[in-house]
């Protein structure tokens, strides 16, 4: 009764974009209930497998057609189903219009089907299975399956050596990817302190053309002085100063200013309880030569966790 059911509603087609190789996943369940001298093969031949059609219907002719490819092979045997692309010509496929089709074979190694029966496949009810092993429906809900669609099918079948069902559905252009929203920049006030004169000015231009106001200082005895009125949103210190160590720096800005995250940029790693310091959610470091990007992502992801993180407030 069921397939009875489903073979009067197989015209009921809906028509939207799907990824036809995304069905092969679905139906890998198959192997796993053939028996272990049957073996299922999928190939996926093009680079672009989308096409317009009904994904359940589709995904329910390729289960027609494995079963009945396994009930051809009681000795064992191969399926493989395949995959392809076509442009099909004027009157190069019976019932087709020209243009762009994704192909879906599934080819047998089973026992095949006589010259005679060809014809006959696609009639509803027409088996060559014994009684109660088949209704006869399958492959005539798949041709009106695929049919409905504006597709065709073809049927290649030498007995003795297998059967091959090539199922053309139009074919349609691949979604583009949904475009990721721009990230939300987050301007801060920055405090800059590198020793190198050349570095502080390429940093200090780069990171204001960024849209920082950056406040860059050479020596540590220079940013303390800024910290007696100022407070950072975020600290950038090199731990190679002139005066006082770069260390010493980073501790005083972790306990004058808490709630100020720290990068630290060196051509060295830091000290053991610096990187402590930092893993713990404080900051971060980053080892010279590094991209100025790189910096300014940084930036934008310490100020991001300082908002959502309640440590910070």
């Amino acid at each position: 009764i069921k397939q009875l059911l489903l073979f009067a509603r197989a015209g009921e087609a809906k028509r939207q974009k799907f990824d036809t190789s995304a069905l092969l996943k679905e139906i890998e369940f198959l192997r796993k209930a053939f028996p272990s001298n049957i073996k299922i093969n999928f190939h996926i031949l093009t680079d672009n497998p989308w096409v317009m059609g009904d994904p359940g219907q589709v995904k329910q002719s390729l289960i027609n057609l494995i079963l009945n490819a396994k009930d051809a092979m009681p000795d064992g045997g191969t399926v493989d189903v395949m995959i392809s692309r076509r442009r099909v010509r004027e009157g190069e496929v019976p019932g087709l219009s020209p243009g762009e089709y994704v192909v879906i074979t599934v080819k047998d190694t089973g026992v095949g089907i006589p010259p005679e029966n060809l014809p006959r496949i696609f009639d509803p009810f027409f088996t060559t299975k014994k009684e109660g092993e088949g209704t006869g429906l399958g492959p005539s809900m798949v041709y009106r399956y695929i049919t409905g669609m504006g597709g065709a099918i073809e049927v290649d079948s030498i007995p003795g050596e297998g059967t091959k069902f090539d199922l053309y559905i139009p074919a349609t252009t691949q979604p583009k990817p949904e475009p990721e929203p721009p990230k939300k920049f987050e301007s801060a006030n920055l405090l800059l302190v590198e020793d190198d004169l050349t570095l502080n000015k390429l940093f200090k231009n780069y990171l204001t053309k960024e849209g920082y106001k950056v406040h860059s200082f050479r020596s540590a005895r220079e940013a303390l002085k800024f910290f007696e009125k100022n407070q950072p949103d975020l600290a950038i210190v090199d731990t190679m100063l002139p005066d006082v160590s770069g260390d010493d720096l980073v501790w005083t800005i972790a306990k004058k200013f808490p709630r100020t995250p720290i990068i630290v940029i060196s051509g060295k790693k830091p000290e053991a309880e610096i990187e402590k310091l930092l893993q713990s959610g404080r900051g971060c470091f980053l080892m010279k030569p590094f991209k100025l990007p790189t910096l300014s992502e940084k930036i934008q992801t310490l100020i991001e966790r300082r908002k959502k993180s309640p440590r910070w407030n």
